[in-house]
C-alpha cells in the first residue's frame, strides 16, 4: 500500500471541506414554507408576458410568462402595499438596489438600528431578485 504524502492529505481534507460547505448551497432552508419558494405555476391572466403582478393578501408575486404560465415567488408586503391597487410602471431598474428604512419604520421598529450597527454600515443593503 503506497504511503500518503502530506500534500495528498491536505488536498483530500480541503476537497472534503469544500464539498461539505457547497452541499449547503443546494439545500433549502427548513424555515421557509415550501409554498413560498420560487416555482413555475399555471397562471391565467390577461397581462402581457413579462408583467409583474403582486397579490399582497396571499403574499405572492407572479412574473407572467407565455402560455398561461408564471413564475411565482413568495414575498413580504409592507402595510402600504395592502392599501394600494392599480397599475404602475417601473422606471428605474438596478441590479443591486439599496434600501433604507424610513424614519417611520425606525420609530416603529427601533431594533433595526442595532442590526444596522452590527452590519458595520450606516444602512443595511437589501438585494431584490
Amino acid at each position: 500500500m503506497p504511503g500518503l504524502s502530506r500534500r495528498a492529505i491536505i488536498t483530500g481534507v480541503s476537497a472534503i471541506g469544500a464539498a461539505s460547505s457547497l452541499a449547503g448551497c443546494a439545500s433549502r432552508s427548513t424555515d421557509v414554507d415550501p409554498a413560498y419558494l420560487r416555482q413555475a405555476v399555471q397562471y391565467d391572466t390577461s397581462e402581457a408576458p413579462g408583467t409583474i403582478v403582486v397579490d399582497p393578501s396571499n403574499h405572492y408575486l407572479y412574473h407572467a410568462q407565455e402560455g398561461g404560465r408564471a413564475v411565482r415567488y413568495g414575498v413580504g408586503v409592507g402595510g402600504e402595499g395592502f392599501g394600494w391597487s392599480g397599475v404602475a410602471t417601473v422606471h428605474n431598474k438596478q441590479e443591486w438596489p439599496d434600501w433604507y428604512p424610513t424614519k417611520e419604520i425606525l420609530a416603529r421598529k427601533p431594533e433595526i438600528r442595532s442590526a444596522m450597527r452590527l452590519s458595520g454600515r450606516a444602512f443595511p443593503r437589501v438585494a431584490f431578485e
